[in-house]
């Protein structure tokens, strides 16, 4: 099919004629091989902080039984003449050669099997796509030109199958350049290096504290413990099968052009129009998990959602692979928590001692409160902290003593705090309202909490307490959250980071906040400032993101940037 592509696709008109042996203009045929030149063992730049196109050095692609980010398997090459290369008029006809047989000439290189192309000689252009896929290049309802090829929006760039991860997709890197046909022969055909890059991203991160492996709050309120990271805001809209850059979002684009730190932006197929909800995977959008607190308050879902992270070894060192993502870059004033690519990471935060208030001693990594600032080790810490231990003890006798709905009324605005951090004086407020046939039968405040919150507590041995959270049907974290309570669940909290490409220390600058395909985020937390929120997006009595500084380790080892998250 290719082959009769090939024969079809050019005419005398379309071409522009060579003189080889074939004579002026005449179809002859040449047989060509594609060298992918690509430096495998150093391919990948990674950007943060520097950006620019060559990024703070280079890192080899990884190659294991699970992930060969480097194998080729097949490939299309785009042949076609404009003197002006990639950047020509976009109606130039464009002609496909396919390769199907790949061959790994060892040192992670790769040639293909000569390939017949039938053509007039002549000087030619070559774009060229490894591991392309389905064959979309033969649509017969899309003419088949370079406009085309340079717009086509690629949506696939890796396969991941039980978590082994292959078929990455990789396109020209750079415009390099002609090369002539002259009726090769298959004997001796034509070699043609090619550059290839990746058109997925990948982001890693090392997270090993000084002390046992654990970071000292700078607050000096405990010790963290980093546990996993995930992506958010994960780009899942397409990408252009070619890197295109432009001076201004909207301004006139270069393919494959250079990036220039500070002085003009990648474009992907949103950046212009911006993007939405629907343009990132299902369940990742950080502005839907931060709304919807109905879905996310469940500490399960996050469980599932933020992984350890593949161990991936790069030279000496040991670092988490997070996973990887497509091209996403945006305005500089785009709302960064709509439009970005970041990194939640989760953690276990355990309390310095004496820092955590309570009748209980409290145990490490086990369930705590957060209440105006201060930690609890139960909810009733919380209850006895708004309004003394003495009357907090008289609820239950308070409220045995009441025999109609008037008395419990009484009760509420004698006593309790209409700031009351469990919402127990919003529940008998709307018990009063209903006015149904009275009872005191669950109108207690422990009854209360384990119908109404899934809360209780018990005494146990040793002066200590089991806390029991998500009891019938009720998830505690989404039932006293709106009173401002932060309930963490295991100890467990949150951060959330949001990727930077280029740091610009006085502004947001082009490229700042950014993923460019072919690079690798590698993000190496460097300490942590104090306790995360119970669940991305921060703590009710804040409403903003616990700092955490995050730095990019230089792989040339040059001096590493500290950015704020």
């Amino acid at each position: 099919m290719f082959l009769a592509l090939v024969a079809v696709g050019c005419s005398q008109d379309d071409v522009a004629a060579g003189d080889g042996e074939g004579g002026v203009g005449e179809l002859t045929d040449s047989y060509v091989t594609l060298n992918f030149t690509m430096a495998f063992s150093g391919q990948g730049t990674r950007s943060n902080p520097t950006g620019g196109e060559t990024g703070d050095g280079e890192e080899a692609g990884q190659e294991t039984d699970e992930t060969n980010e480097n194998e080729i398997t097949s490939a299309v090459a785009f042949l076609y003449q404009d003197e002006n290369g990639v950047n020509g008029d976009a109606d130039t006809p464009v002609t496909p050669v396919y390769f199907g047989t790949v061959h790994d000439a060892g040192n992670s290189s790769y040639k293909t099997d000569p390939q017949q192309v039938t053509l007039p000689n002549g000087d030619y252009h070559i774009i060229v796509v490894a591991n392309p896929g389905n064959d979309w290049w033969t649509n017969p309802a899309v003419p088949l030109n370079l406009g085309n090829v340079r717009d086509h929006i690629q949506v696939t760039a890796w396969t991941e199958t039980d978590g082994k991860y292959s078929n990455f997709l990789m396109s020209s890197e750079n415009d390099g350049g002609g090369f002539s046909l002259a009726s090769q022969p298959e004997s001796a055909p034509l070699d043609i290096n090619v550059d290839v890059e990746r058109m997925a991203a990948r982001i890693d991160y090392q997270a090993e504290g000084p002390i046992n492996g654990s970071f000292g709050c700078e607050d000096k309120t405990g010790t963290v413990t980093i546990l996993g990271a995930a992506i958010v805001n994960d780009y899942d809209a397409g990408s252009y099968l070619l890197k295109r850059v432009a001076p201004t979002v909207g301004g006139d684009v270069t393919y494959l052009g250079d990036e220039v730190e500070g002085a003009n932006f990648v474009i992907d197929p949103k950046t212009v129009s911006g993007k939405a909800s629907s343009n990132y995977k299902d369940g990742t959008y950080y502005t839907s998990i931060i709304d919807q607190a109905d879905k996310w308050a469940n500490p399960n879902v996050w469980a599932d959602f933020v992984k350890e992270g593949k161990l991936i070894t790069v030279g000496t060192e040991t670092w988490h692979r997070v996973g990887y993502t497509m091209e996403n870059t945006s305005k500089p004033d785009a709302d960064i928590e709509k439009t970005n690519t970041g990194v939640v990471f989760k953690a276990q935060f355990s309390p310095a001692v004496g820092t955590v208030t309570g009748s209980y001693d409290y145990d490490k990594n086990a369930t705590f409160f957060s209440y105006r600032g201060v930690l609890y080790a139960s909810m009733e810490d919380v209850m006895k902290a708004v309004y003394g231990e003495d009357v907090f003890s008289s609820f239950d006798d308070q409220i045995e003593k009441c025999e109609k709905w008037d008395d419990v009324d009484k009760f509420i605005n004698d006593v309790l705090n209409p700031l009351d951090p469990s919402g127990y004086d919003e529940f008998l407020k709307d018990k009063v309202d209903a006015n149904e046939a009275f009872s005191t039968a669950g109108l207690k405040w422990s009854e209360y909490m384990k119908a109404e919150c899934g809360y209780s507590c018990t005494a146990i041995a040793d002066g200590k307490a089991d806390v029991e959270l998500d009891q019938n049907g009720k998830v505690t974290r989404k039932e006293v959250r709106p009173y401002g309570v932060s309930t963490y669940e295991n100890a467990t909290c949150y951060y959330t980071w949001w990727v930077k490409h280029s740091n610009d220390d006085t502004k947001v600058g082009p490229m700042e906040y950014a993923i460019v395909r072919n690079n690798i985020y590698k993000l190496e937390v460097e300490s942590v400032a104090g306790l995360g929120g119970d669940v991305p997006g921060g703590t009710p009595e804040s409403g903003d993101d616990i700092v955490i500084h995050v730095k990019v380790k230089d792989w040339t080892l040059l001096n590493g940037e500290e950015i704020i998250m």
